[in-house]
């Protein structure tokens, strides 16, 4: 018989716990860093050094080069040479430039913009002709303290122009005296010292070396200057060799500018120039343009030479403005200072005293025998021969040979008349006056008073006809 089915007991239910609740954030979920997982060495490939094997071509196989393994720590820093680079003038030149640019103010050097390309001919204030420097021009503004002495090296110069950049200081030495310079400006500065006592520039036309004097604007200018401390030891340097840093060129003009002899224009006012101005301008045939007014006061210029004071006067532009000229000459001539006789064309008229004709005179009777207007007739009765009787002659006196030149003035008869002699004037000791008037011989000695009017002789004194007649003496 089968038995009936156990029936198991029902299972009792088992209480499992609440299950957390978990809150989904919105957010990506915070996903923890893992562990650092250590990767096993890499294993290190040797690279062949060598290249595979390359099956000859028609061209000869070049083998590869060794690559060096290890890197240089130092790279070598070799400066090439600016020079060969440069284009458009020769090295020599580059090579003055670069000595110039570097006596340049800051100011000066970042206005030029030099040495920033490599064509010199493109710089500012730089013009080139047929492969070297010709012209330099750099104006208005401070570019140097002092004129560098360089430029001189540059000898095909023509032009130089640094006018208004407050450059102080001397000239420098052979800067009149470069062959080829035809015009040199350095006008507006505060230059000093004396001008080069060497100038044999042939060819400069055109000579400008005014206004360095100080003014009111230039000392603003450098109040204002960014390069007061490039500039501070200038005015030492030139004490120290002896030339006063006072601002204006000074001494005087030396005869060698004579040698400018291709010099038109030229300016030196606005300086301290003194003393005598040379002969030597005669020399500058060309000079149509010339000024030298407003230089020193103390010891101004002074022309001596006439000529040349006429030579400059004549110039076409002139301004001699304070400068000495010589004195004209006056038309009346100076007299003597012993005994002033003025010059006159109407000759002296005649005195009141006769002067005699004779070198002995006759001396005067004590009883005056007056004159007669008539003259006496020659007497009929022969006069009796005395003891040293003179034969009469028939030939009358012939007259001097030198006649009295004619005068426009006539001599008027004298009221004074001539006493006879007591004794008689023989006839053989002196001579009678030779006259150019035959007088018939009378019984009387008689003072006749000339009746014509007789010219006055170039000395200033009156004429008296004497008349000599023999008288018969007692026995």
């Amino acid at each position: 018989m089968e038995e009936p089915p156990v029936e198991s007991p029902p299972e009792m239910p088992i209480e499992q716990p609440p299950a957390p609740i978990v809150e989904i954030p919105t957010e990506e979920p915070y996903i923890a860093p893992e562990p650092p997982v250590e990767q096993p060495p890499v294993p290190v490939i040797e690279v062949p050094t060598e290249e595979p094997y390359i099956p000859p071509t028609e061209e000869p196989y070049i083998p590869p080069t060794e690559v060096p393994t290890e890197i240089p720590t130092e790279i070598p820093t070799e400066e090439p040479s600016p020079v060969p680079s440069f284009t458009g003038i020769s090295e020599h030149e580059v090579n003055v430039l670069y000595a110039i640019f570097n006596q340049m103010t800051p100011t000066g050097q970042a206005v030029s913009g030099w040495f920033t390309t490599y064509e010199p001919c493109s710089w500012t204030g730089i013009t080139c002709e047929n492969g070297t420097v010709a012209k330099i021009t750099l104006n208005g503004h401070e570019f140097f303290c002092t004129i560098p002495t360089e430029f001189v090296l540059l000898t095909n110069l023509k032009e130089l122009m640094l006018s208004n950049a407050l450059t102080r200081g001397a000239l420098p030495a052979g800067i009149l005296e470069m062959p080829y310079l035809e015009r040199l400006d350095l006008s507006g500065n505060m230059l000093t010292g004396p001008l080069p006592a060497n100038m044999s520039s042939a060819n400069l036309m055109a000579l400008n070396l005014s206004d360095n004097l100080v003014t009111e604007e230039k000392q603003q200018a450098l109040f204002n200057s960014q390069n007061t401390e490039r500039c501070w030891n200038v005015d030492q340097n030139l004490i120290m060799l002896g030339i006063d840093p006072q601002p204006g060129l000074d001494g005087e003009i030396p005869p060698a500018i004579g040698n400018l002899s291709s010099l038109s224009y030229l300016n030196l006012s606005g300086n301290n120039l003194g003393g005598n101005v040379p002969n030597e301008f005669l020399y500058l045939y060309g000079l149509t343009d010339l000024n030298l007014s407003n230089n020193s006061q103390t010891n101004p210029l002074t022309i001596a030479n006439l000529s040349l004071a006429e030579r400059l006067l004549g110039i076409t532009n002139h301004d001699l403005n304070g400068v000495v000229l010589p004195a004209p000459p006056t038309d009346t001539p100076v007299p003597p200072t012993d005994t002033p006789v003025p010059p006159t064309e109407t000759p002296v008229p005649p005195t009141e005293t006769p002067v005699p004709p004779t070198e002995t005179p006759v001396p005067p009777t004590d009883t005056p025998v007056p004159p007669t207007e008539t003259p006496v007739p020659p007497t009929d009765t022969p006069v009796p021969p005395t003891e040293t009787p003179m034969p009469p002659t028939d030939t009358p006196v012939p007259p001097t040979e030198t006649s009295v030149p004619p005068t426009e003035t006539p001599v008027p008869p004298t009221d004074t008349p001539v006493l006879p002699t007591e004794t008689s004037v023989p006839a053989t000791q002196t001579s009678q006056p030779p006259t150019s008037t035959v007088v018939p011989p009378t019984a009387t000695f008689t003072a006749i008073p000339s009746a014509t009017q007789i010219p006055a002789s170039p000395t200033p004194y009156s004429v008296i006809i004497v008349v000599m007649t023999a008288t018969p003496q007692p026995v």
